[in-house]
């Protein structure tokens, strides 16, 4: 019994390691970390936060569009990354990948199209 109850903590563990966290950091190259909602409905924004001074690319601005305080707006369905790049350092990046719904319906509220 005792053996199956370690088993069973292992598996939930291990379970709950690879879960994705939704505000999580993303690629990281370097030591910049980026936080921030990782799914957005078109027409919504969210602000992602690095933990260094940086300066933000959109991989597809016909997607998403990211300012230079990191407000990204969804334009148009489909999938972004959104790039973070050192200020003092260009060689540390990192990338946060985002994707863009077409919709969002209160009636789906905690749904995907409305992360």
């Amino acid at each position: 019994m005792k053996k199956f109850l370690l088993v069973l903590l292992l598996l939930c563990t291990f379970s709950l390691a690879a879960c994705n966290n939704n505000n999580g950091p993303q690629t990281i190259k370097g030591s910049i970390y980026i936080t921030g909602k990782r799914a957005l409905a078109v027409g919504k924004s969210t602000t992602l936060v690095a933990n260094k001074d940086v300066t933000w690319t959109s991989s597809d601005e016909a997607v998403a569009t990211v300012t230079e305080d990191g407000l990204v707006t969804a334009v148009e369905f489909g999938d972004v990354t959104i790039t973070a790049t050192g200020v003092e350092n260009t060689n540390e990046v990192a990338e946060h990948k985002i994707s863009v719904y077409p919709y969002s319906d209160p009636a789906l509220s905690g749904t995907v199209a409305n992360l």
